[in-house]
């Protein structure tokens, strides 16, 4: 610790410093001596882990030491400006019962201290407490159940409250894992008054509750506070009765109850809440904690309805769940119907999924739906299905929207030279056309893979309807898909390339793949479905998908040799 004046007061496991005798305290000069005028005589019989300076120049030493200066002095003591010790303050009157590792001092003189003991002049204390300025315990601060573990620092921060480090896991009954603040000012001469937990879930079912109220710091005068429900998703009248009223704390009370009555109804709404609140006028009640808390009403009407309404999934994911809740009554079996239906995406090419029944197990608070993603080399834009919940078992009532999306994002890199039609649309700007009686279309019924492919124009008797594809292509095997539904033998699908007829259909063909050689340079190619002038048959259509030409070969690079000569101008 740092004297106003630059000397330092040190602590430790010490015997001398300097050439001179010092019983694990001494002060240093500015210039880093031991300063001779510091007289502290035997000093402390062991260890002092902690210094603290007061405003009046006294200071605050603790440890595992049992005796200063040959004086029965157990765990803190305090040292006048010259060292020596003062015997009007605490000494074993102080009381403490195990060591002191850290302490703080407060403006008015009093002392917080922090360590491994649970007992302080005859009060239970548990790791953390607060000495008047005499030394004696100050009986005001009273931290109730204190910390469960040792505390090894104190930090006082301006407005006298308290940072406190250790190895605990609870702190003045709450949940704190190895570091806390505590009131210590006088700011809040009442104590503070709070819910033990900021949120509670009751079963609809029982009528009768009571939450805990708490009250810590000094409890030493009686208080008063109100208290009031508000409304949230649960409504008064209908969900709970209203209540409002006053807490009275009696001198050294440290607990109150508030009583809160459930309304039950037969409706399977889901869980729902309301709040009660703390209220205060009067001064010197710290009201900064847990003044809200949260009632939860568990429905036990028993619901179900989707956990997300809006799902994405990666083509390579593999498969994905969508999760259903079920929220009231989770004691027995439950279970709801689920029907998938193709959106843009299609059953057994783009997911693996059939309608069926999804079970809810015994005490089970969700089920999943699980769809398989399955994963094609096709570049498509993203494409989606729903799931639709229908016809829950006796007792289970569906809630929310009943219909979920699931949108299956393309995970595929184009191939060069492929041309599929999954704009929805025969592509522009690209050597693509279509003419005769009825023009070329996009179209969704039927496709070889993907959402979309192109089909003949809807001709009648005695009409044709053509795509031509003019390219300049690269030199190899060019291919595509063909499916053709007509009259057999007179109304067919010709393909032809550059003027030669190199395929012809007619009849019933499922889609088949057809190759074709190419030649480097610009080609033309045609197809052509025609009708006759009599019967119909079939679809009376022909169909084509995915589309490959060997694309153009880039130039090749000639690499300088050394024989070359490269010349600037």
């Amino acid at each position: 610790a740092i004297q106003d004046d630059g000397k330092l007061i040190v602590v430790g496991e010490f015997g001398m410093l300097s050439g001179a005798a010092f019983g694990k305290v001494a002060r240093l000069n500015p210039d880093g001596t031991a300063d001779s005028e510091f007289t502290p005589g035997m000093g402390a019989n062991d260890i002092v882990h902690a210094v603290g300076m007061q405003q009046d120049g006294g200071i605050i030493i603790s440890g595992e030491f049992s005796t200063v200066n040959g004086k029965e002095y157990p765990f803190v003591a305090r040292l006048l400006p010259d060292g020596t010790l003062d015997e009007e303050w605490g000494g074993v009157a102080t009381g403490i019962n195990g060591a002191v590792f850290d302490v703080g001092t407060l403006s008015d003189g009093k002392v917080i201290i922090g360590g491994e003991f649970t007992e302080v002049g005859g009060y239970s204390r548990n790791s953390y407490a607060r000495l008047h300025f005499t030394g004696e315990l100050d009986r005001n601060f009273d931290p109730g159940e204190g910390a469960n573990g040792p505390v090894f620092t104190v930090a006082i921060q301006p407005d006298g409250n308290i940072l406190l480090g250790g190895q605990f896991t609870q702190a003045g009954g709450f949940e704190q894992n190895n570091i806390t603040r505590v009131f210590g000012g006088e700011q809040h001469a009442l104590g503070r008054v709070e819910f033990r937990t900021p949120r509670i879930e009751y079963d609809e079912g029982v009528a009768s509750h009571e939450l805990k109220v708490i009250r810590s710091g000094n409890v030493q005068e009686p208080v008063t506070v109100q208290y009031k429900s508000v409304s949230g998703t649960a409504n008064e009248g209908e969900d709970f009765v209203a209540v409002s009223g006053e807490l009275n704390f009696e001198t050294g009370g440290r607990e109150a109850m508030i009583t809160v009555s459930l309304l039950e109804d037969e409706l399977a709404e889901g869980n729902e809440s309301f709040a009660i609140e703390l209220t205060s006028e009067a001064e010197g009640i710290d009201l900064g904690g847990r003044t809200s808390i949260e009632v939860v009403v568990i429905d036990n009407e028993s619901s179900a309805g989707f956990d997300q309404l809006a799902l994405e999934a990666g083509e390579s994911v593999g498969e994905m769940a969508l999760v259903v809740n079920r929220s009231g009554g989770l004691i027995a079996e439950a279970t709801v119907a689920y029907t998938v239906q193709d959106g843009s995406a299609k059953a057994a090419e783009d997911y693996a999924a059939e309608s069926g029944v999804l079970t809810f197990a015994e005490g089970a608070a969700s089920a999943s739906i699980v769809i398989g993603i399955l994963d094609d080399l096709i570049e498509e834009s993203s494409e989606d299905l729903t799931v639709t919940l229908s016809d829950p078992s006796e007792g289970l009532t569906l809630v929310g929207e009943l219909t979920a999306t699931v949108t299956i994002l393309d995970n595929d890199q184009p191939v060069s030279g492929l041309t599929t039609f999954e704009m929805g649309m025969i592509p522009e700007g690209s050597g693509w056309s279509s003419s005769g009686s009825k023009p070329w279309y996009a179209q969704t019924d039927e496709v070889f893979e993907g959402s979309y492919s192109l089909r003949s124009g809807k001709i009648s008797d005695a009409q044709e309807s053509i795509l031509v594809l003019e390219k300049e292509t690269g030199s190899g095997t060019g291919y595509f898909h063909v499916k053709v539904s007509s009259e057999q033998d007179w109304d067919f699908l010709e393909f032809s390339l550059n003027g030669s007829a190199l395929g012809k259909w007619s009849g019933r063909v499922d889609w088949k793949k057809f190759e074709f050689p190419l030649q480097a340079g610009l080609n033309r190619l045609v197809w052509s479905y025609r009708k006759d002038s009599g019967t119909f048959a079939g679809m009376d259509a022909a169909f084509i998908d995915d589309v490959l030409l060997p694309p153009v070969e880039p130039p090749a690079i000639t690499e300088l040799t050394e024989s070359m000569s490269v010349f600037e101008g």
